[in-house]
């Protein structure tokens, strides 16, 4: 049963151009197996893998960065609304037409206590999440072992 799952996972890996040197050696199978011993079957140079690996951080990097500032568009958007509606409610507060004015006026600043929080609150979430995300890639690229320290301070953006 195992056999043919793993045999199913070679066949999956060749079609990627990925081959696993067990296959070339036979009495490797009960062996530890080598940090080095994946290699690709079309021995793509190394600056290409590196090129991938650069496109693929990059490309994290950017999404990110995509969120920290929607995070910081929100919590704008949220402050310029709640502000908007403050200044309605105050307006609506000062009108002279009776206790209903003041009530509504009173209930459109709460509104817009709790849109200009609840929308703060959000921005700080959406911003949280993508600091979270960079500090994540930049784990992966400082831990990845097909890069050199140069390379990895250079997409760290460090040099």
């Amino acid at each position: 049963m195992f056999q043919g799952l793993f045999q199913g996972f070679r066949q999956q890996l060749a079609s990627l151009g990925v081959a696993i040197d067990d296959e070339k050696n036979p009495t490797a199978q009960n062996q530890p197996t080598p940090a080095n011993s994946i290699t690709t079957a079309t021995q793509k140079p190394m600056s290409a893998l590196l090129r991938n690996l650069r496109t693929r951080y990059q490309d994290a990097y950017a999404v990110a960065r995509g969120l920290v500032t929607t995070g910081k568009i929100i919590k704008l958007a949220a402050l310029v609304a709640g502000g908007v509606l403050l200044v309605i409610g105050i307006a609506l507060m000062t009108r002279d037409e009776g206790m209903l004015s003041g009530l509504e006026g009173l209930l459109i600043i709460l509104l817009a206590a709790m849109v200009a929080g609840g929308g703060f609150i959000t921005g700080i979430l959406t911003a949280a999440l993508g600091q979270f995300m960079s500090a994540t890639i930049d784990t992966a690229v400082n831990t990845s072992e097909n890069i050199s320290g140069e390379e990895k301070a250079e997409i760290l953006g460090l040099c």
